[in-house]
């Protein structure tokens, strides 16, 4: 995952992590993948959020085609610092009457590269949380399970315009 202040960390069983606001608006959480014994250029990285008690999906599926970096210890790693470079899942709104806040959920991330090679890691449990900032009622609105656009509008002053 990449975290709020960008750097790609790993998922610890039961760990909390803020969606972020992406540029295309909504919200999002930042996937990643570190890697290894593979072709790192224009690989496509694909990831999707999946309910951790039956396993269904949970997110529709974000794709991104990225070069991976070397990471200094033998693993590649996509460029965290560009967010175009990793999948955006998105995760709020949740068109399907649910939330993704507060509920038990995996991060599944599909890496393939040139040559055809395809690798998938899951992570453990995880939940997910509104930051706690200036976009704290945006974000929290535009989450809920019986989001409207409409009811979301002006919360925040126009700070957190989505």
């Amino acid at each position: 995952m990449m975290d709020v202040g960008g750097q790609l960390v790993a998922v610890g069983a039961g760990q909390t992590f803020d969606v972020q606001a992406p540029p295309q608006g909504g919200y999002v959480l930042y996937v990643g993948v570190r890697a290894r014994n593979l072709d790192p250029c224009g690989v496509m990285l694909r990831g999707q959020l999946l309910d951790a008690t039956s396993g269904a999906a949970a997110s529709d599926l974000d794709g991104r085609k990225a070069d991976l970096h070397p990471t200094g210890d033998g693993w590649w790693a996509p460029d965290v610092s560009d967010p175009f470079d990793v999948p955006n899942v998105p995760t709020c709104p949740d068109y399907t009457g649910g939330t993704a806040l507060g509920r038990p959920l995996l991060a599944r991330v599909q890496l393939t590269d040139r040559a055809g090679r395809t690798a998938t890691a899951t992570s453990p449990s995880l939940q997910l949380d509104c930051p706690r900032d200036a976009c704290y009622a945006d974000c929290r609105c535009r989450c809920a399970a019986d989001y409207d656009a409409q009811s979301c509008e002006h919360l925040d002053g126009g700070v957190c315009l989505r």
